[in-house]
């Protein structure tokens, strides 16, 4: 792409000399980025004051897809511009730009059924490495509560065996990201209801119809998780503790095969998943019993998988290793959490050390605070719903982006 397109080829030399200036300050250096980063804004804002490459399966958008997504990565490893941000973080208005475009010209447009929608490689690669930035980044920042929609359908496209395929790029299948976009959707309707004042009673939030069906939708997410499958080229699909009983270690307790590593980045999202759903939306304490036993297998699949050598890529779940640690709580939990980050840490620039920042100020909140008043007054431990139960989760989130900014936790 970068050899026809222009706007793509300045979008990758303005990012790459953000790795180089590490090693090498040089003035030359620094002012060739600039300049190609100039160059690529200007023609980015030509082309998305251009009506035509909104338009529905006309491929025009997957350039600029392209570059917007270079542009924030940019932003994202120089994390040191935005770590703290109140507002909007450019990383994320540039990802929000590049979400719009691509449901804008969604081919499924001119399709009754989305598994009859014909689209490209690229635009299907691009549209998951958006979600990353996007879709995974509303778990740390507070609901939107005017969403009228669940985020990203555009995403759905293909049979369902297709989208429980495990995209090389970010480790997890199209499917498993619409479950977490689905998760924040009906986690925003629920605490919409929880905090009107006609469903209030002596101070404690109660269930409305609203609530009770959202639930409703929620345990059966829940469930589908529990049995989730998804494969790739090389693997086949196996549920989260299929593929613990599955994969072989070696001396150092590692896992050497890129069958294992695929199947255990993928699982670590779809725990991720669980506990997100849990404690979110349905309000349960990070004590849960479902809760502990979803973080025991995600710390198991986390400890097993490499962080460094030619296995460590850019599928690492960063997301997943930050959401083990906001419901670690001992210090075994913890001590799995810290080695990763430690490990990864060192090797390189990217948006790992924000994040590894935010995660130990609060773990010093959290011991300080009295885990955000998770207190659950009327809740049965098997209660599948918490009438009643505190949103601690949103006191967390509203700790961490007061201080850090919203989190790119691709």
């Amino acid at each position: 792409m970068a050899r026809t397109n222009n706007l793509v080829r300045h979008a990758i030399l303005a990012l790459s000399p953000t790795y180089m200036l590490d090693y090498m300050a040089l003035p030359e250096i620094e002012e060739r980025a600039k300049f190609h980063h100039g160059m690529a804004v200007e023609l980015l804002t030509k082309e998305l004051n251009n009506l035509e490459v909104y338009d529905p399966g006309s491929g025009r958008e997957t350039p600029i897809v392209a570059a917007l997504i270079l542009l924030a990565h940019n932003q994202i490893v120089n994390w040191q511009t935005w770590r703290g941000t109140q507002g909007a973080s450019k990383w994320y208005l540039t990802a929000t730009k590049a979400e719009y475009l691509l449901e804008s010209s969604d081919p499924a447009y001119h399709y009754r059924d989305p598994n009859n929608v014909q689209f490209t490689k690229a635009r299907f690669a691009l549209g998951q490495l958006v979600c990353l930035d996007t879709v995974l980044s509303d778990p740390i920042f507070p609901l939107d509560i005017t969403a009228g929609r669940c985020r990203v359908p555009w995403i759905l496209h293909g049979t369902e065996h297709e989208r429980l395929r495990i995209v090389g790029m970010n480790g997890l299948s199209p499917q498993l990201m619409h479950y977490f976009a689905k998760i924040t959707f009906f986690a925003a309707m629920i605490f919409k209801e929880t905090q009107s004042a006609a469903n209030t009673f002596q101070g404690v939030s109660t269930f409305g119809p609203t609530n009770m069906g959202c639930v409703t939708v929620l345990m059966e997410i829940l469930e589908k998780l529990k049995n989730l499958r998804q494969w790739s080229t090389i693997t086949i699909g196996l549920s989260s503790e299929e593929v613990l009983c599955s994969v072989h270690l070696t001396e150092d307790g590692k896992v050497q095969d890129p069958i294992d590593v695929t199947q255990l980045i993928a699982a670590s999202y779809v725990e991720a998943a669980q506990i997100y759903l849990q404690c979110r939306a349905i309000s349960r304490p990070r004590e849960h019993i479902e809760v502990q036993r979803s973080l025991l297998r995600l710390l198991k699949l986390i400890e097993w998988q490499p962080t460094s050598g030619k296995l460590f890529t850019a599928q690492t779940p960063l997301f997943a290793v930050f959401i083990a640690g906001i419901v670690s709580s001992t210090q075994y939990q913890r001590a799995v959490v810290k080695k990763w980050f430690k490990a990864t840490t060192e090797e390189s620039r990217g948006n790992v050390m924000p994040v590894w920042m935010a995660l130990q100020e609060l773990w010093s909140l959290q011991d300080t605070t009295g885990n955000f008043n998770e207190t659950v007054p009327f809740m049965d431990i098997e209660v599948n719903y918490p009438a009643g139960a505190h949103a601690w989760w949103e006191d967390m989130v509203k700790a961490v982006v007061d201080s850090h900014g919203r989190l790119n936790l691709a």
